[in-house]
């Protein structure tokens, strides 16, 4: 991934350069109500700057590592409250971190 260009509109997100903060996934859902699981994985990977080839597969990747597949294609507002937390975890651990820092994970997860 250090290969990849710093992302024009969030270089402080690109793979490129060192994390200034590990991410944090918020107990509140932070969520769009209107996109489903997958598109906003895809949304955060682009905003991550991760090239456009890996992407599909990181995104099956994230949805298996938190048992998400059945709700790949369900809007985020549709979704219970602990699903809504597995997407966030699952965006917060898009770029593989050291760390991640999560505040009451395992509740409703």
């Amino acid at each position: 991934m250090s290969d990849l260009p710093r992302t024009p509109f969030f270089p402080f997100l690109s793979p490129s350069l060192p994390p200034s903060l590990p991410p944090f996934p918020p107990q509140f859902s932070a969520l769009i109500d209107a996109l489903t699981t997958r598109e906003h994985l895809v949304l955060f990977a682009r905003i991550r700057g991760l090239s456009e080839a890996e992407i599909p597969s990181l995104v099956v990747a994230k949805m298996k590592e938190m048992d998400l597949l059945d709700f790949a294609d369900k809007a985020a507002g549709s979704l219970s409250g602990g699903n809504q937390r597995k997407v966030s975890m699952a965006i917060a651990t898009m770029a593989e971190p050291l760390v991640v820092f999560a505040d009451e994970p395992s509740t409703g997860m």
